[in-house]
């Protein structure tokens, strides 16, 4: 090496010495804290999620007003511009400010309320209906219980199907008041959901849930909540299959177990013990154990227990489960 490249080299392994020191002193810069996580955007509330006006003053007007949520529900601070739209401007227009101005009659109008905060955006929905009464009904009360004797416990439904549900707005008479926007929800969609215009209920699983309801009506406010509880299916299936095992159903007290043979032969199933399997009146098929057949076959289920049964044509055996939910 000559002289000069030598004292270059030196040059500038003293500087890159100097480098490396630097960034082990005191002015490292100290790493960021972590974002507190109930502090985060988690959601965008409206105050009115159902609103009914009249294109007749002061009926024609309502304000709505977004709110950012944390995590917990906690209110953030305003850091955002909320942007509201309408999905249709010739019956219902929103400000960017939020006020609502009935412009003729219609119904299923939505309002959106949209805000983004750093990379995040969350939005919340109003439906709106307009009439062009001038003098429209008071609204007294919005009830979305059962009518005794009715319940409100539903079975599951086979399939993720559902039922009706009867949501009643009345005036101080008692008398209905049809046609009204009211909004649902469910406190746990992964047991029973409404939909957002109510009137119906898909339960999916065992289990509890809150319904709540509610409605603005030419300036008042009412809402209604309700424990729903979600039963043990009704019916069930077993498929008979090559190289399914019988398995474990279970069903509510009273249900139906339906055995679906695909095996292309013959099969019978035989009950341990036959005095609690029934004959399914859908069926006629008799009751206790189940000779051979070609198709299918179902028994009901009156009484709680564990029933054991064998198939002479598949491997191993079943059960079937009658929950005492009822």
């Amino acid at each position: 090496m000559r002289m000069h490249d030598h004292w270059i080299a030196l040059g500038l392994g003293a500087a890159l010495s100097g480098l490396l020191l630097g960034c082990t002193s005191g002015d490292v810069a100290a790493p960021k804290p972590a974002p507190d996580p109930s502090q985060l955007f988690w959601a965008l509330t409206l105050d009115h999620h159902a609103v009914n006006l009249s294109t007749t003053a002061p009926y024609d007007t309502l304000q709505l007003t977004a709110t950012p949520r944390t995590v917990t529900g906690d209110t953030l601070p305003d850091n955002g511009t909320v942007v509201y739209t309408s999905s249709d401007l010739s019956t219902v227009r929103v400000s960017q400010d939020g006020l609502v101005q009935a412009v003729a009659p219609g119904t299923g109008v939505t309002l959106v309320a949209s805000l983004t905060i750093g990379n995040l955006t969350r939005v919340d929905t109003t439906f709106v209906n307009v009439t062009a009464n001038a003098t429209p009904p008071v609204l007294e009360s919005l009830s979305i219980h059962p009518v005794p004797p009715d319940s409100a416990k539903r079975a599951a439904a086979l399939f993720g199907g559902g039922y009706l549900w009867p949501v009643a707005t009345t005036d101080a008479s008692g008398n209905p008041i049809p046609d009204l926007a009211v909004a649902c929800s469910s406190s746990d969609p992964s047991v029973a959901v409404v939909p957002a215009s109510c009137g119906f209920i898909q339960a999916f699983r065992p289990g509890h849930v809150v319904l709540t309801a509610s409605t603005t009506a030419y300036g008042i406010t009412k809402a209604d909540t309700l424990d729903f509880t979600v039963g043990q299916v009704d019916a069930a299936i077993v498929v008979l299959a090559t190289g399914t095992p019988l398995g474990t159903v279970t069903v509510a007290t009273g249900g139906t177990v339906m055995w679906l043979n695909q095996l292309g032969e013959p099969v019978d199933i035989a009950f341990d013990d036959t005095t609690n399997v029934a004959q399914d009146p859908n069926c006629q098929c008799g009751s206790g154990n189940i000779p051979p057949f070609d198709d299918a076959r179902s028994r009901l289920f009156p009484v709680p227990g564990t029933y054991t049964y064998h198939s002479s044509a598949v491997q191993g055996s079943g059960t079937v489960i009658v929950a005492d939910d009822h």
